[in-house]
Parts: structure tokens; C-alpha cells; sequence
């Protein structure tokens, strides 16, 4: 009974108290009871026994009343209950529920807490239940985080775990799922089409289509979209970490740019960085992964490849098309290119082209 809350619990507790039972049975009444235990009342409507499923009459099935399972009982009547069970029923059983009827015949005071909500004492047998479940676990997380003043649009689409922490004017879109110990602050705008799981994303970030995983993203960043952010990357203020876009394992300072088609991992990445289109920083050589440093104000051109272990020191320029495999001092231009040779008429030759 995935649904049952504290309140539950404490409301049955009261009224076991209030009415001085020796036995409380939660019981509720649902549309469809079968292979529920029906709890029978006596005439004076008082809690007589509960009959399982297998063992009851066409009458008795026909009773919506049943047994949630849950019990409030001391341990001091119930040990010696316990030990009078028979199993003389029709599936040779020992049914828990006929202590109703052994502390009645005893002269122990037996009663009931009615649920009223009856959907918080389902069952979970099969993934169709579950999914049932799962809906109104979304439904009242959503429902609680509108009412505090994060808008959620198509709030039926949107799934939130419920230890995600979401502050006030946040905004997520369709299709989005926050799941572990993440917190949205203020003013952020989610998805639509995102993944958040065990992150922090700061104030006024906007991430959409992307996926973030252990990370951290600070205020006034742009993620995605389609970009990947994994295993405790964090991502400075006034970032654009742009389409197609990996960051893994790495830092980078504030005003970076990588705006598209890159992968930055194990790397250390000052301010002001400008990461072109198609860098990325080769951290592995097959048997061990190495970290790239890079200083403040470095603009890597496209297409370039940084092998680690590297050190691009502040106000350097990686040419396009570079592969660097050495530090880089600072204030230098890099340019690691073969160079360029044209073999005229080339296309002739090959083809036999006249």
C-alpha cells in the first residue's frame, strides 16, 4: 500500500485510543472487492469478523467494506492471539484476520477506523496497479507544488520525485521528469523534454530538451538544447552550454560558452572561455583518463582537439582545426595543422575525367 500516509496512521491511532479499543481494523469501502477480506458487522453494526475471498458466501462477496490490512493492536493481547489461529479454512491457511474473532469471543474490545479515501489503501500487484499509483502520486506532488506557486504546464505529463525541493515562480514545461534530491530555484523555466535527476539548478536557468544527472548548474545558465550533463559537472553563472553539448565531470567557470556540438570531460575551465563548434577535450587514452586545464579568457577555435593532460593558460587562442598535445603559454596562438597541399587536376587523373 504504496499510498498510505502518516496521517493515516495517526488518525487510526486516535480513534484507537479515544475509543479505548483492544483491537482497531482499518477498513475502508471500494467499488471492487474482490480478493479483499469483507469485514462483517453485527447488528448493531460493530465489527463481528472479516472473511477472505475464498471462504465467503455469495452474500458476503457482495459486501464493499474490506480489510486494508493495517492493524493497531498491543502486543500483550496479540502474542497469545496469535498462537489460537487454525487453519481450518478453505485454503488451509492461517489468516491473520481471525484474531477479530478470537479477541471477540474473548471479550476484547474490537473496532474499525473507517478510511474515507479509499484509493490510499490500494494494492500493488501488477504493473497496472502500480501505474494507477504512480498517477496519484504525481497528481498530489503537482498539486501541492501549483499551489506554492510553481507553474507546471500540462501538469498530467510531468513527473516530480518527492524529495525534489522546487522554490516559487519556477516554470516546467510537458514532458519533464525531476527525480532524487534536486532543488529548482527561483525563477528557473524546465524543459519541455527533460531529465533532472540529483541536480541543482540555480536561479533564472533556463534548461530544456536536455538531460542532467548529479550536476549543478548556476544562475543565469542556458542548457541545451540537447545537451547531457553527467556525473558532477558544474556549470558556472551565465553559461550557454548549447545543442549537442557533454559536459562529464567538470567545471567550468562563468561566461563559458560551448554553444554547440562538443564534449567537455574531466576538465577545469576558467572565465570568459569560448569552446567552438566540434572541440572537445580528449581525456582518455584507452587505459586511464587525464584532466584538461584552461585559464581565463581562451577562445578554442572549432573543430579542435585538446589532448590531456593539457594546460591552456589564460588569454591563449587554439586555431581551428588543431589538435594541441602541449601546454599552452599565456597569450599564444596555437595552430597544430598539417599543412595543406593541392594536387592540381587531381579528379582527372583518378577518374579518367577529359
Amino acid at each position: 500500500m504504496p499510498l498510505i500516509d502518516d496521517s493515516v496512521i495517526k488518525l487510526a491511532i486516535h480513534e484507537h485510543l479515544e475509543f479505548r479499543h483492544d483491537l482497531t481494523v482499518v477498513s475502508t469501502i471500494v467499488d471492487e472487492p474482490f480478493e479483499y477480506g469483507r469485514i462483517i458487522r453485527d447488528e448493531a453494526g460493530y465489527l463481528n469478523a472479516i472473511i477472505e475471498e475464498n471462504d465467503a458466501t455469495k452474500e458476503i462477496k457482495l459486501i464493499h467494506e474490506i480489510n486494508t490490512g493495517i492493524y493497531i493492536i498491543d502486543n500483550r493481547f496479540l502474542v497469545p492471539t496469535l498462537k489460537k489461529i487454525k487453519n481450518d479454512n478453505a485454503k488451509k491457511e492461517y489468516y491473520l484476520t481471525d484474531i477479530v474473532k478470537i479477541m471477540k469471543e474473548e471479550g476484547y474490545l474490537v473496532g474499525t477506523y473507517l478510511l474515507e479515501k479509499s484509493y490510499k489503501a490500494m494494492g500493488v500487484n501488477d504493473l497496472y496497479t502500480l501505474s494507477k499509483a504512480e498517477t496519484i502520486l504525481r497528481h498530489n506532488i503537482n498539486k501541492a507544488l501549483m499551489r506554492s506557486g510553481v507553474a507546471m504546464i500540462n501538469p498530467d505529463t510531468i513527473t516530480i520525485g518527492q524529495n525534489v525541493v522546487i522554490d516559487e515562480n519556477v516554470v516546467i514545461h510537458p514532458n519533464t521528469y525531476i527525480t532524487g534530491n534536486s532543488h529548482i530555484a527561483n525563477g528557473a523555466v524546465i524543459g519541455p523534454n527533460t531529465e533532472i535527476h540529483n541536480s541543482v539548478i540555480g536561479e533564472n536557468v533556463i534548461c530544456k530538451h536536455s538531460l542532467v544527472y548529479n550536476s549543478e548548474v548556476k544562475k543565469n545558465s542556458v542548457v541545451g538544447p540537447f545537451a547531457h550533463l553527467r556525473d558532477g559537472a558544474i556549470i558556472g553563472e551565465n553559461n550557454r552550454i548549447g545543442n549537442f553539448v557533454e559536459v562529464k565531470k567538470s567545471q567550468t567557470g562563468d561566461t563559458f560558452k560551448a554553444s554547440h556540438l562538443a564534449y567537455i570531460g574531466d576538465a577545469e575551465i576558467g572565465d570568459n572561455v569560448n569552446f567552438g563548434c566540434g572541440s572537445i577535450t580528449v581525456n582518455y587514452d584507452g587505459v586511464n583518463k587525464y584532466k584538461t586545464i584552461i585559464g581565463n579568457d581562451v577562445f578554442v577555435g572549432c573543430n579542435s582537439n585538446l589532448i590531456a593532460p593539457i594546460k591552456i593558460e589564460d588569454n591563449a587562442i587554439i586555431a581551428a582545426g588543431s589538435t594541441v598535445d602541449k601546454n599552452v603559454p599565456h597569450g599564444s596562438l596555437a595552430i597544430a595543422r598539417a599543412y595543406q597541399i593541392n594536387k592540381e587536376n587531381y579528379i582527372r587523373k583518378t577518374k579518367k575525367i577529359y
